[in-house]
C-alpha cells in the first residue's frame, strides 16, 4: 500500500504516512520503495562516491555520496542504504538485517527530505515553526535545543503546528515557508509536558513522545521571525535579544539539518540564500527559564513571548 503525503510543499509517495494526506489524485514529486529483502551490516564503511555530506558522534551516523553515474547513495551505518536516482524524484530503501522498520519514516520525513530539498537548492532551517493571530515564527537549533518543547508551548497556547525539525523556504521580496510535518517529537525530558495536557503519550519508534497538535491550515505561509533558543537556568528571566544581520547568518550556520555538507555549488547556493534570509527577517536569541512546572500560565509566557512584535 502507498500513501501520498504532502510536505515541504511536495507530494510523497511512500509505504508510511510521514505527514499531511496529499489531495485526491495528486501526482507525488518523490516516490519511496522499500525493498523486502535485507542487506548485511556494513559496519562504519562509506559508500564508494563522491562524499556530498557526513556525519559521526562516537560512531559513524550517515554518509550521502554521488555515485558515477550522477545518481546518490545515502549510508546510514548498520541501518538501511537508500538509493536516489539523479532526477531526486525516486528512492529505494535497502533495510540492514535486524533494523527497526519502524525508524524508518522519521529518517525518511528528516535527513532525507531535507536533503532533496539541499540537492534541488531549496534552503532548508533545522527548526519547528508555529503561526498564530496571522503570524508565523521558526525556532531553530541543534537536537535537543528544545525547539519542539517550545514550539509545543506555543500550540498548547493557540497556536498552530507548522512544522516540527525541517522548514524549508522560499526567499523572494518575502520570506515564505511550508507545511511540513504533523507532528511533535519529544523528548524524554518533555513528557511532563505531554502528561500536564493530559496528551496521548504515544511514543514513536526512536523514543520520543509524540504530540500533534491542531496543524496550519496554509501549505505556504510568510515567516515573520525567526528565533534560536538557549535553555537557562529555572529562574533565568525569558528574554528575546536581536541579532544583527551578520550575526544572524552566522548563527544560523551553526544549525545545520544535514551536516557537514561537501559539495561546493549547493553550499555557496545555501549560504548566499541564508544570507539574503537574515536582510529580509529578522532574527533573535531566546533565552528560556528551563525545568519550570508545566503548566497553562508558563505555556502562554512563552507564546506570548515567541509573538511579541519586534
Amino acid at each position: 500500500m502507498t500513501v501520498t503525503c504532502r510536505l515541504h510543499g511536495l507530494d510523497v509517495a511512500s509505504p508510511f504516512a510521514l505527514g499531511h494526506l496529499a489531495a485526491d489524485g495528486s501526482s507525488p514529486d518523490v516516490s519511496i520503495e522499500v525493498d523486502e529483502e535485507r542487506i548485511a551490516r556494513h559496519g562504519s564503511t562509506d559508500p564508494p562516491g563522491e562524499l556530498i555530506a557526513s556525519f559521526a558522534t562516537d560512531r559513524r551516523q550517515y554518509a550521502l555520496v554521488r555515485t558515477a553515474d550522477g545518481s546518490y547513495l545515502y549510508r546510514f551505518h548498520d541501518f538501511a542504504d537508500i538509493e536516489i536516482t539523479r532526477d531526486r524524484r525516486h528512492l529505494r530503501c535497502h533495510m540492514v538485517e535486524g533494523a527497526p522498520e519502524g525508524v524508518l519514516p522519521v529518517i525518511l520525513a528528516g535527513n532525507v527530505l531535507a536533503t532533496l530539498l539541499l540537492l534541488h537548492g531549496d534552503p532548508v532551517l533545522h527548526a519547528s515553526a508555529v503561526e498564530r493571530d496571522g503570524r508565523t515564527i521558526a525556532l531553530v537549533g541543534n537536537s535537543g535545543a528544545g525547539k519542539s518543547t517550545i514550539a509545543a508551548m506555543a500550540c498548547l497556547a493557540g497556536g498552530r503546528l507548522v512544522t516540527d525539525d525541517v522548514l524549508r523556504l522560499a526567499i523572494a521580496d518575502e520570506v515564505a515557508c511550508f507545511r511540513g510535518a504533523s507532528s511533535l517529537r519529544l523528548r524524554s525530558t518533555s513528557k511532563a509536558l505531554a502528561q500536564a495536557i493530559d496528551a496521548i503519550d504515544e511514543q514513536s519508534a526512536d523514543g520520543r513522545h509524540l504530540l500533534t497538535p491542531t496543524p496550519t491550515e496554509h501549505d505556504r505561509l510568510l515567516l515573520d521571525f525567526i528565533l534560536i533558543p538557549r535553555l537557562r537556568d529555572a529562574d533565568h528571566t525569558l528574554t528575546r535579544t536581536e541579532l544583527d544581520p551578520r550575526d544572524a547568518l552566522f548563527t544560523l550556520l551553526e544549525y545545520p539539518r544535514v551536516h557537514n555538507w561537501q559539495d561546493p555549488q549547493t553550499a555557496s547556493s545555501h549560504f548566499s540564500q541564508l544570507a539574503a534570509l537574515v536582510e529580509r527577517t529578522p532574527v533573535a536569541l531566546l533565552d528560556v527559564p528551563w525545568g519550570v512546572a508545566a503548566e497553562p500560565a508558563t505555556f502562554h509566557n512563552v507564546a506570548d513571548m515567541l509573538f511579541a512584535p519586534r
